[in-house]
């Protein structure tokens, strides 16, 4: 799996030059915590959107989300409609 550096490097993706100047600053931690979910959810192609997860979201409130989706049917796109709910309040 690429890091985040190295996704916003990486040309195949359409990224602004200012999100590569901000890139450096960004919290270690919240790349850590994607990769995890990732991992849990086997779901590799959704670490951009985990990353996003981790930088806006409070890690209890995370794994709260991550608990209650592995719980369900399809826990990937129930994770994903959890996060988005409360990035969304």
């Amino acid at each position: 799996m690429q890091s985040l550096n190295q996704v916003l490097q990486d040309k195949r993706y359409n990224v602004n030059n200012n999100k590569l100047n901000n890139v450096k600053r960004y919290n270690v931690n919240a790349e850590k915590i994607a990769k995890t979910i990732a991992e849990k959810l086997n779901d590799e192609n959704s670490f951009l959107f985990f990353c996003k997860v981790a930088h806006q979201l409070p890690e209890n409130i995370i794994w709260r989300n991550l608990e209650q989706a592995q719980g369900g049917n399809n826990p990937r796109a129930y994770f994903t409609f959890l996060c988005k709910l409360e990035m969304g309040k």
